[in-house]
């Protein structure tokens, strides 16, 4: 597997800087499921190309697998598929250590996301028609978005068509949100329901050039679960992710990070209530995460949603990693109507429908509120 990161910004030989890999030197790392090699097809002041080549062992795999499928001979190498390949990739990358911009739920808010980027120090590029197709920040950092760039927002194919320029160049990471999973369905030619502001996405779409469109469904299609990066230290997911599943592969890890968990309960509203796991969480990493909308950002025992409800006119939020600033811009309008409201009573007492059984179980458990910039 082979993943190439490449600047333009002079002197761009200051990604091996960045990187901490010499440019003139073939840098390897044993993993448990194989060897990465960091090298640099082109190094010079103008153009700067780093290559992350994973060679996987399929006999250290072995060694790792503990269920076989029956029938399947090949079951120990592919039991896991189709998630296997992207996270064996994911975690050679767990030795990017940043700076990151840790950016929350978009929506198809690309004007939102234009001036975050700005707040943030990015220079966005645009094409002849001036839509923006890239962007690069001076000091070098990596923006990693957290998943649902995509409906419910006024230009769900301008944040695509960003997003998607940004991760090609080698400048932007994205996880899979649970909407790109859907869109990413209906674009195969699966039935899904048509709710939840995918309608929009759609009539979106239509207006695009059919090789546009293709291109979403393999840009989606390419997205993994999770990122475990910094050594570790830092894990973004969509839902989030509990610790015993850091840097794991299968369809339940999948599910947890696209959808996350519930209590088995609805509120007032009819939405499920969401299982509190981040209030259970112990791990040393970073969880950085979307998905439940919330007023403000808030840390709670090592983890943070940035999810603030850009989409129903709160604010598009960011992380800057590892100084653990937030940022954010707010929505220039209310572009879709929340099922639950985003108020702090609304979050207090129905998206986490905690009786007097519940909180005196949860009692003890510390949490830390931060304040949108």
């Amino acid at each position: 597997m082979l993943l190439t990161v490449t600047t333009t910004h002079v002197p761009a030989t200051d990604l091996g800087y960045l990187l901490v890999k010499h440019p003139d030197r073939v840098h390897s790392l044993a993993l448990p499921t194989g060897t990465a090699y960091v090298c640099y097809p082109e190094a010079t002041a103008q153009r700067c190309t780093a290559a992350l080549l994973l060679d996987v062992d399929p006999r250290r795999l072995t060694a790792k697998t503990r269920r076989v499928v029956a029938g399947l001979t090949l079951g120990r190498y592919v039991n896991d598929r189709p998630y296997a390949a992207s996270s064996l990739l994911a975690a050679a990358l767990a030795e990017l250590t940043g700076p990151f911009d840790l950016i929350g739920d978009v929506h198809g808010c690309r004007a939102e996301l234009e001036a975050l980027l700005a707040k943030l120090g990015w220079t966005v590029d645009r094409d002849d028609s001036g839509r923006p197709v890239h962007a690069t920040h001076p000091a070098g950092r990596t923006a990693v978005f957290v998943g649902d760039l995509v409906d419910r927002g006024p230009d769900s194919p301008g944040v695509l068509r960003l997003v998607m320029g940004m991760v090609a160049a080698g400048t932007a990471l994205c996880v899979s949100g649970n909407h790109e999973q859907k869109l990413l369905r209906k674009l195969r030619g699966r039935e899904v329901k048509v709710s939840h502001g995918l309608a929009e996405t759609l009539d979106q779409l239509a207006a695009e050039p059919p090789g546009f469109v293709a291109g979403v469904g393999t840009f989606l299609d390419g997205l993994i679960s999770h990122y475990v990066l910094d050594g570790g230290r830092l894990v973004v997911a969509h839902a989030g992710l509990k610790e015993q599943y850091h840097g794991r592969a299968s369809g339940r890890v999948r599910a947890f990070a696209l959808y996350g968990d519930t209590t088995g309960e609805t509120d007032e509203y009819g939405l499920p209530v969401r299982y509190p796991w981040a209030r259970e969480y112990r791990g040393s990493a970073t969880v950085v995460y979307g998905h439940t909308p919330t007023p403000t950002a808030e840390w709670v025992n090592n983890t943070i949603c940035l999810d603030t409800g850009a989409v129903f006119g709160g604010a598009l939020t960011a992380l800057r990693y590892p100084e653990r600033e937030i940022v954010s811009v707010p929505a220039a309008a209310q572009y879709y109507a929340p099922a639950r409201p985003l108020g702090p009573a609304a979050r207090e007492d129905s998206a986490l429908n905690l009786n007097a059984e519940k909180i005196s179980i949860l009692a003890g458990h510390p949490v830390s509120r931060t304040s949108m910039v």
